[in-house]
């Protein structure tokens, strides 16, 4: 395999392990694969168009990411819901899940490198403000220290729109 080839394996391998690590934070945070793959795909697929890799490959790191994601999600109704039906702690059923999940994850990164294709190019990234991912932060610690999934919903909410109101990325009516 030249150099360039190598090269542009790399880049498909960070990009993918990238997307699924931020669809995985997101996903658990939000509680919902459905919203983060809406959320992130249009984003995804326009960066593995603009680098030239496999949108499909990119696009299957996406929904697996969120999956797994949602799949540890403490505030996820799927996740309440088979740990309510079968009588298990939260706890319990997120280590299960995880040593469930984390293995295909791990795997499927291998994978998306090794079938991933070739990928060249320039992508131009936009500016953000750390302080915005805040939020997803707070979910997602108040979810792992157990709190009701009804006032971990609410502290999201309330501290997203806070955070918006004043970073200046939303307007009161816009977050109401």
């Amino acid at each position: 395999m030249n150099k360039r080839k190598k090269i542009q394996k790399c880049i498909l391998l960070v990009v993918t392990t990238r997307i699924i690590c931020v669809q995985m934070i997101m996903a658990t945070s939000i509680g919902t694969s459905m919203g983060t793959i809406a959320a992130m795909a249009p984003i995804a697929i326009n960066v593995a168009q603009g680098a030239h890799l496999n949108v499909a490959i990119v696009g299957a790191a996406v929904i697996g990411g969120s999956y797994f994601g949602d799949n540890l999600s403490m505030i996820s109704d799927t996740t309440i819901s088979a740990a309510e039906g079968c009588g298990s702690e939260m706890k319990d059923k997120f280590k299960m899940n995880f040593f469930i999940a984390l293995p295909a994850a791990i795997v499927a990164m291998i994978l998306y490198s090794v079938i991933g294709g070739t990928g060249s190019g320039t992508i131009k990234a936009g500016s953000y403000n750390i302080i915005e991912v805040l939020p997803y932060l707070i979910v997602l610690g108040a979810a792992l220290m157990g709190i009701n999934v009804a006032v971990v919903l609410f502290v999201g909410i309330l501290s997203a729109g806070i955070i918006g109101l004043c970073v200046g990325s939303c307007g009161f009516f816009d977050w109401i």
